[in-house]
């Protein structure tokens, strides 16, 4: 997934419209299979369709629903125990979807046994954990910065102005095209190893990079024409919190808020546990604007190699500036 990101959805699954034609089910069938006969039953093949797999009730045999559904609900009931009979019934309804699956599933005669139902429904039940997990791992371990990028910033430190960093502006002529100069970008942040990937068509970016384990960055670029054979090279920067970093963020307030409820009554110091929050959020807003401030100059460095000039916008008179 970290050399080719482009392939998988935001959830970690893969991105294949694809279909594999086998007697195997992959998960539970509701509606019945349909025969392609041709018109007036003329077709000379006339095959037979499996229908679509229920899709939303294989959800609920999903990671993510018994982490963010089941799971909860199973903790909740220790000191509220009214949820205990939701969280049975959550966790009892993926059961049943995993027990119908595998009553449905065509098993080889030769190969049937008194357990082997069974034993298909327990696969149904732990393959989308097993899965889950593993990928969720990959996906929360760290992602080394580039070293580049630590002497970029370090570089950095000692002059960051606080100046907005989302745009950037640079102005060139015709002989400057932006796609070579995205294509460039692309190359550069292959050389230093940052792990990106680019639009695939579909994408309301030009490049997203994966920063370090809190924060990642979108980069999307654009051009204007103007007369004498110029040309004015928009970009724009959008740093936002990864998924390792939400997880950590919400996963931490809701361990809080359950030691609260749990304790607080006899310990109400306990709710001074909740100013940590804030000063974690800082924490991983600085993280964001760090991967900022090292794309910005990125940026700059592969504009400026192409014989871009960068220019600074003054708000206030509503116009460019060369820039330092």
């Amino acid at each position: 997934m970290r050399k080719h990101p482009e392939y998988f959805n935001s959830l970690g699954g893969g991105l294949w419209r694809g279909r594999i034609y086998t007697a195997g089910k992959f998960g539970l069938v509701l509606g019945r299979s349909v025969i392609y006969h041709g018109t007036f039953a003329t077709g000379f093949f006339q095959t037979l369709y499996a229908a679509e797999p229920s899709w939303a009730l294989m959800l609920l045999t999903s990671f993510e629903y018994h982490v963010l559904v089941t799971l909860p609900l199973l903790v909740l009931s220790a000191p509220f125990h009214f949820l205990f009979p939701v969280a049975l019934a959550s966790l009892v309804v993926s059961l049943a979807v995993c027990v119908t699956a595998g009553w449905q599933a065509e098993l080889p005669k030769d190969r049937k046994r008194l357990w082997s139902r069974a034993l298909v429904a327990l696969l149904f039940f732990l393959q989308p954990i097993a899965r889950g997990w593993a990928r969720y791992k990959g996906r929360l371990g760290l992602r080394p910065t580039p070293q580049a990028a630590i002497e970029r910033l370090e570089g950095l430190s000692q002059k960051d102005s606080g100046e907005p960093l989302g745009r950037l502006h640079f102005w060139g002529d015709h002989g400057i095209d932006r796609i070579d100069w995205v294509n460039g970008l692309v190359l550069r942040l292959d050389q230093q190893g940052w792990p990106s990937k680019t639009d695939s068509g579909w994408s309301e970016y030009d490049i997203e990079i994966f920063g370090s384990r809190w924060s990642q960055l979108q980069l999307t670029t654009a051009t204007e024409d103007f007369d004498g054979g110029k040309r004015l090279f928009r970009c724009r920067l959008r740093a936002f919190w990864s998924l390792p970093a939400k997880a950590a963020f919400w996963s931490l307030l809701g361990f809080e808020m359950l030691l609260i409820g749990v304790v607080a009554r006899d310990e109400p110091w306990l709710w001074m546990l909740l100013l940590t929050m804030p000063i974690f959020g800082w924490f991983l807003e600085q993280e964001k604007r760090n991967l900022l401030r090292s794309i910005a100059a990125f940026v700059d460095e592969v504009a400026r190699q192409r014989g871009l000039t960068k220019l600074k916008y003054d708000a206030e008179r509503d116009k460019f500036e060369v820039g330092a």
